[in-house]
């Protein structure tokens, strides 16, 4: 009997992929995604794009800024896999709002072990499939400024295309997930956040070369990083302890038996929503300064004469209500996502 059980330990061992391949799956599958996000769609002249980048009343830009916190390519090109994980995020978030208040849902996921989680997961995918198909319809029609020969047919050729290119994203981050290094879809999101980090730390140096006390300055910077990565990783280990007492532990109370009384605990994590209402807030962000620019610029707001007269006043206004929107969102979406993690009836 041992020596069976042996050989089955030996064998998923060896079934069992090791560190250095799932490093080099995961790295290389993280890298096509990128390079994907560079193949630009059919119909598309690479010229005027980028010169329609730059109007700031160009609904294709504000389309650029909505990919470009998710692909980490919006800004430069649409490519193949623009869409990126977007389409996976939105039906993940909807799938968990309908499993709060659809009873049979919240039964599957519960009560059904694997059998139901697969379920869940089978719906997350059908629901992608979805979303991607709304998205790249809206994507391709704020090309059409692009597109000398604008058809029906043009039309479902780059939204099939972009369709694909999300499909075969979701299916590398389950790879990922399933053969690589942590999960997958978290892993594409960080790493679109890491690729503008060569731009950043561009920025950082030609900002250094043009201080007065360069040395202080990036001390300062230096400082001010550490604190902050401290405090995110502390901010998101941090458990508080909620005492927990049974029937047996109330009588030995009454009995005036305190030895084991209020010794059990239960560790709640502070940060139950984790980094999605960030997501959340940026992707709400990004469509409401889109939607901000379209609207000032088609009304011609700043040309009223309150605003051209107090331009200060206005320039700093915005900033106040900008960062205080983003803030309050924040809160907004960590307290309604927690109510979706956290259900107080299942830990009693």
């Amino acid at each position: 009997m041992k020596n069976n059980k042996n050989k089955k330990l030996n064998l998923q061992k060896a079934k069992s992929p090791s560190l250095r391949s799932r490093f080099i799956l995961s790295g290389s599958l993280l890298t096509l995604i990128r390079v994907g996000s560079f193949i630009p769609v059919p119909y598309i002249d690479r010229t005027t794009f980028l010169s329609l980048l730059q109007n700031e009343t160009s609904s294709t830009k504000a389309m650029a800024d909505v990919l470009s916190t998710f692909s980490g390519g919006g800004n430069t090109s649409f490519g193949l896999l623009s869409l990126g994980i977007l389409p996976y995020i939105n039906a993940s978030i909807v799938l968990q709002l309908l499993t709060t208040t659809i009873p049979s849902l919240a039964k599957l996921q519960k009560e059904e072990g694997d059998y139901g989680r697969q379920k869940i997961t089978d719906y997350t995918r059908n629901l992608s499939l979805v979303f991607a198909i709304f998205e790249a319809i809206i994507v391709t029609f704020s090309l059409k400024s692009l597109i000398f020969e604008w058809s029906l047919k043009t039309a479902t050729q780059i939204s099939f295309t972009f369709v694909a290119g999300a499909m075969i994203v979701l299916w590398f981050s389950e790879l990922i997930t399933r053969d690589g290094l942590g999960n997958g879809s978290s892993l594409l999101i960080c790493f679109n956040i890491v690729s503008s980090l060569p731009t950043q730390i561009k920025a950082f140096l030609f900002s250094l070369q043009n201080s007065p006390n360069p040395f202080t300055y990036f001390s300062f910077l230096i400082f001010i990083f550490l604190v902050t990565t401290f405090g995110c990783v502390y901010i998101n280990e941090a458990t508080i302890n909620i005492p927990l007492f049974s029937a047996r532990q109330l009588l030995k109370k009454n009995r005036n038996q305190e030895k084991d009384y209020g010794k059990t605990s239960l560790p709640l994590r502070i940060n139950q929503a984790g980094v999605m209402p960030l997501v959340l807030t940026s992707y709400a962000m990004v469509v409401l300064t889109s939607l901000s620019n379209l609207l000032k610029n088609q009304f011609g707001l700043d040309q009223l004469s309150f605003f051209s007269t107090y331009p200060s006043l206005f320039y700093w206004g915005g900033k106040l209500f900008f960062w205080s929107l983003y803030a309050g969102l924040i809160f907004f979406f960590t307290y309604f996502y927690s109510t979706i993690v956290l259900d107080p009836k299942d830990f009693a």
